[in-house]
């Protein structure tokens, strides 16, 4: 039989630090985050162009397993500009960031960061 230990009630607290992309963050909570990223990507009106943002975590520093991303990829020859909303999950300790990967004539801005300390 295997013994459980009592469970820790979830605190569930959002909040919305400030964070820039492209660098690299520490959960250090004692707990996993979720972290909620919302992002404008615009891909410009010409060849092989796109516009994305990617969620990294990694046990070490600096973070560079991609476990999310949401964007433009490069399909045709229109300019377009989207919102989107990645979501990804940070053990305790692990390293994270969220980062653009873009063309040179493309761009990504963050809109907003939240995070879910459970």
């Amino acid at each position: 039989m295997v013994k459980l230990s009592t469970p820790r009630p979830v605190k569930a607290a959002i909040t919305y630090p400030s964070r820039a992309l492209g660098t690299n963050y520490q959960n250090t909570t004692g707990r996993p985050l979720v972290v909620i990223v919302s992002a404008q990507c615009t891909r410009a009106n010409a060849a092989a162009q796109w516009a994305l943002i990617v969620g990294y975590v990694k046990a070490s520093s600096p973070a560079d397993t991609a476990v999310v991303s949401a964007g433009l990829r490069q399909m045709d020859n229109v300019n377009e500009i989207m919102g989107v909303v990645i979501i990804f999950v940070v053990p305790n300790n692990y390293y994270y960031n969220a980062a653009q990967s873009k063309s040179a004539l493309s761009d990504v801005a963050l809109l907003t960061w939240a995070e879910v300390e459970l």
